[in-house]
């Protein structure tokens, strides 16, 4: 089990129970699903960082949206073809729901939400905070960008091939990112913007620089 960040495992355990209103057995069971040995970015310290950031400031969210952290990575196949695993994943928390008293309604919500974090572009807007919370990493300190660029690289090495090889797709996302006019779209995060956009065009120069480096 890894060592975890801040909060430990039943302090996230309880804090999704409270704010998803799920049954124990349904919380434990998607949990357990982060701990995966494939797993090293898209872990259980991911969704720890989540709900320690909504605790630590006081988020409120609503059913749907808590739903939606909880599942938001519940399938995790290292680089399968985009919205794959973010549309499992939605399917995953239907079927898990399906018997559970939840209204349709915040299953729905919860569903798109899952599905509006392969493209990080809110459909709706109980999406725009989740969206921003499934970022935060990008827009900590940029020795926590680095740590979470090499946890991601540690996932895809087995798919992806080089070092050299990741940094290349990881800067074309970057620059895909800062193309946009808006990054993050919630009132809660959106004053992070400015230090997410400066840690991504650092990054993207420390990738050239690392690569013009090697082919010299």
């Amino acid at each position: 089990m890894r060592k975890p960040m801040g909060m430990d495992f039943q302090d996230t355990y309880e804090a999704l129970l409270e704010s998803t209103r799920l049954p124990e057995s349904v919380v434990f069971d998607v949990l357990y699903r982060y701990f995966e040995r494939i797993r090293v970015y898209h872990s259980e310290c991911h969704l720890r960082r989540i709900v320690q950031y909504v605790s630590d400031h006081k988020l409120t969210l609503t059913q749907a949206q808590a739903i939606a952290i909880l599942f938001h990575d519940a399938v995790y196949i290292p680089f399968a073809p985009e919205g794959h695993n973010e549309e499992l994943s939605a399917l995953l928390l239907r079927v898990m729901l399906a018997r559970e008293d939840v209204a349709e309604t915040v299953r729905i919500v919860a569903e798109q939400i899952v599905r509006d974090t392969a493209t990080h572009i809110p459909t709706i807007p109980e999406s725009a905070l989740v969206l921003d919370l499934d970022l935060l990493g990008l827009a900590d300190s940029y020795e926590t960008l680095q740590a979470d660029s090499k946890m991601v690289y540690e996932e895809l090495a087995p798919v992806i091939g080089t070092w050299e090889q990741y940094t290349e797709k990881r800067a074309a996302f970057f620059k895909h990112l800062l193309g946009r006019p808006k990054i993050l779209h919630s009132r809660e995060l959106e004053h992070m913007e400015g230090k997410l956009r400066e840690n991504l065009t650092r990054s993207i120069d420390e990738f050239i620089q690392t690569d013009n480096t090697n082919n010299d």
